[in-house]
């Protein structure tokens, strides 16, 4: 509703843990965790695209302050987490044998206007209602050797079944005049998107370690995966006008009911080489490559678009590196080099025509830089730190399958050139059993693209966080009190560009808190 506080939320976290030492051999835990979000969501609206002339199909600019929802529709955004895990070790001599299974389970709910601008001077108010619910369980059987041999192995067997519903309804009314095949009749009407997903994950892993020499290490894994998903789509049209008049807003064109399912498999390989040069330096090189599955979009604007399926991810990385410790070790530096090919990269897209997002692949990028980490203790109470890498990524060979448009050459979107972090912590004793505990930390990224044609930045921005409180000698407990975003750094965190304007998501403002940790 119109002048609704945005990015407010109430926030509740629960874990505990428990250790059983069963025998001598076997221990037994298990961690429990819960977690509960309250507010009105994030805060959207629209800015006008620099880039297009004149002023946007929305409105040219965000309310003068940001935070405060312009719309008619109530937001909100509501979730509800909570997790089982339990981990089995048993040390047989030889080998040892560690079996860890999990359950989560996940449930949101929330609302949104979609162009963050109510009408006038959008052209129409438009909401989308989503829950969603999340359930799934993992197993994983691990047996390995004993560390402290010069041929050392590790083997596994892992499952995930997990099963999503999701809800997604799309409520728009235009206050254009006009009937049916005229522009109002396109941003008006009500649709609802009705999802349900079940994956399940087998993969079978493994890594032998094999000392060359007393101060060389050569490692060499791999892991095989297959995904089996299985989904059931359905878009439904309701109406909002005369009784017999059936309008539908974009992206939905016509009611339909799909039943997909696909499967992918991939097998990863890692090797590396580990030289520990000093007691205190180690230079390491390795290959590794990874996987991401593909799927399908959540929602489309007709039957064959959303029986469509997207493929799967792949990247193999290189990287050579050194971590050394210096000054009876108060000083730690690491440095890696990487580079990063991508094949199938899952981009995601706005289809301009049916106003959806989609996820579509990119045919090859490369990511290559430098990332490095410096941590110094200059006193016993206090240690300095500072990260951060410099990138240069780009898409390789990329039509965009949407256009046409050749994108190849361009730098990979939402991939700052630079970004860094640099902060402080502190802990010094005020009495024998009570301690002084604190922290700042600055954040920084360069300019960055939204999407992979290049036109629609952010500018760089920096974001301060801090911390100060007290807590038990011993580690035992901690209070203290949080701030983040402490400069109030107004920033986007997605954006989608539609016909002269950037519907843009905000960051969250300055925000407090109050941390309580204990261990019993």
């Amino acid at each position: 509703m119109r002048g609704q506080e945005l990015e407010d939320k109430d926030s509740i976290a629960v874990r505990g843990s428990l250790l059983w030492n069963a025998t001598s051999d076997v221990t037994v835990s298990v961690i429990a965790d819960y977690s509960q979000d309250r507010g009105g969501g994030p805060s959207r609206h629209a800015v006008d695209d620099p880039n297009q002339p004149g002023f946007g199909f929305i409105t040219p600019n965000i309310p003068s302050d940001p935070r405060v929802n312009v719309s008619p529709y109530e937001q909100y955004a509501d979730r509800d987490t909570a997790g089982l895990t339990g981990r089995v070790e048993w040390d047989l001599g030889a080998v040892s044998l560690t079996y860890v299974t999990a359950y989560r389970y996940g449930l949101a709910d929330g609302r949104w206007t979609q162009a963050g601008a109510g009408s006038p001077p959008s052209i129409t108010d438009s909401t989308l209602t989503q829950h969603e619910m999340y359930q799934g369980v993992t197993h994983e059987l691990r047996i390995a050797s004993d560390p402290n041999n010069r041929f050392r192995w590790i083997a596994g067997l892992y499952y995930l079944d997990e099963y999503v519903k999701r809800t997604s309804r799309n409520t728009a009314i235009s206050f254009l005049p006009g009937g049916p095949g005229s522009t109002r009749d396109t941003l008006d009407g009500d649709n609802l998107f009705l999802g349900y997903s079940d994956t399940r994950s087998y993969a079978a892993f493994g890594e032998i370690e094999f000392d060359i020499l007393s101060n060389l290490t050569l490692a060499v894994g791999g892991r095989y995966t297959t995904d089996e998903k299985d989904l059931h789509t359905q878009a439904v049209i309701f109406s909002l006008g005369q009784p017999g008049d059936l309008y539908s807003p974009a992206p939905l064109q016509s009611a339909y009911d799909v039943r997909v399912n696909q499967d992918w498999s991939e097998f990863t390989p890692r090797i590396a080489l580990n030289w520990q040069a000093t007691e205190n330096i180690l230079v390491y090189g390795s290959y590794a490559s990874g996987y991401k599955g593909g799927g399908w979009q959540g929602a489309t604007a007709n039957a064959i678009a959303a029986a469509a399926a997207y493929d799967p991810e792949s990247a193999s990385t290189f990287e050579i590196g050194v971590k050394a410790d210096w000054l009876n070790n108060r000083l730690r530096t690491n440095l890696a080099v990487f580079y990063t090919d991508f094949t199938d990269l899952q981009v995601e897209l706005l289809d301009d025509v049916n106003l959806t997002l989609v996820v579509a692949n990119a045919a090859d990028a490369v990511i290559q830089g430098i990332e490095f980490e410096v941590r110094g203790a200059p006193t016993d109470w206090l240690t300095l730190f500072a990260s951060g890498s410099l990138l240069d990524a780009e898409y390789k060979d990329y039509i965009d399958p949407l256009r046409g448009l050749d994108y190849s050459g361009n730098q990979i979107q939402r991939t700052p050139d630079y970004q860094y972090t640099v902060g402080a912590d502190i802990r010094h004793g005020l009495t024998d059993a009570l301690d002084l505990i604190g922290g700042v930390s600055y954040s920084y990224q360069d300019q960055m693209f939204w999407g992979p044609e290049n036109s629609n930045t952010e500018d760089g921005y920096g974001v301060l966080n801090a911390r100060i409180g007290v807590g038990a000698s011993d580690g035992r407990w901690t209070v203290s009190l949080w701030g983040k975003n402490l400069n109030d750094e107004l920033y986007r965190t997605s954006i989608i560009p539609f016909v002269g304007d950037e519907v843009s998501l905000y960051g969250a403002p300055r925000t407090y808190g109050v941390r309580l940790t204990g261990r019993f």
